[in-house]
């Protein structure tokens, strides 16, 4: 991980906002309009959770069929922007799972995966993919992945922990008020851990997605004064960005 804060090449103090009772990531600040990017260490485990106001800002897809280098690719990318890596990939590097970019299917459901990210008409939802599956194949953009972490319904959605292998986890996650939220946890954890930091410490949320982890894992962050830098280990062919709304 590589963080930097800047303005015209010199560094520069954020005002950070002092964390509220319900907010366990102690540096807190607007990225952009609508982008609220926040850090910290909870329970040892180092997070950054970045939240979005669905109506302030765009939902787009980044392709990188070349496989270029990630840094190669986001030099291209204009203005302010969040990205993570969109949805799950194989070891072949090609996504599983569902996923639809303004009405074009890229890749095949996977029976697997029972949650899906979809964005239609502006507006972002995550849920079961029984409910939205049909919502797909007319929608900006839809990602299929799993498992939930935590339940539509703040329910837990890891009942027991099948392997005690700690990775870097990306969470997509929506929030009781509507926002739609990525988070990054930085210290390699497993589901169970991150199912179990995100009910204790996150009570707006009320579903969390797992998007692909390890070596996968990925979230950067790009305002006028402010860079976050968490690549993958290795280049992806699809990322997912989103930028303030265009005016």
């Amino acid at each position: 991980m590589s963080l930097r804060v800047t303005k015209d090449g010199n560094p520069v103090k954020i005002a950070f906002k002092a964390p509220k009772e319900n907010k366990p990531l102690a540096n807190c600040f607007e990225l952009f309009l609508g982008a609220e990017f926040c850090s910290g260490v909870v329970d040892g485990i180092e997070l950054v959770k970045v939240a979005f106001e669905g109506q302030k800002v765009d939902f787009d897809l980044i392709k990188n069929p070349a496989l270029l280098p990630p840094q190669t690719v986001l030099s291209k990318v204009p203005g302010d922007y969040v990205v993570f890596n969109g949805g799950y990939f194989g070891h072949d590097k090609l996504p599983e799972g569902l996923l639809v970019y303004q009405g074009q299917r890229l890749s095949a459901v996977v029976p697997k995966f029972s949650g899906l990210f979809i964005v239609k008409d502006g507006r972002g939802q995550i849920g079961w993919f029984k409910d939205l599956g049909e919502q797909a194949s007319k929608a900006d953009l839809a990602v299929q992945s799993g498992p939930f972490i935590v339940d539509p319904g703040r329910r837990p959605g890891i009942k027991n922990e099948t392997s005690n292998i700690r990775f870097l986890r990306t969470v997509l996650a929506m929030e009781n008020d509507g926002k739609i939220s990525v988070l990054l946890f930085q210290t390699p954890l497993t589901l169970l851990q991150a199912q179990n930091i995100i009910l204790k410490k996150f009570p707006k949320i009320d579903a969390a997605l797992n998007l692909d982890g390890g070596p996968s894992s990925a979230l950067i962050a790009k305002s006028n004064n402010y860079q976050f830098s968490n690549y993958p280990a290795y280049s992806l062919p699809y990322f997912i960005v989103i930028k303030p709304k265009k005016r």
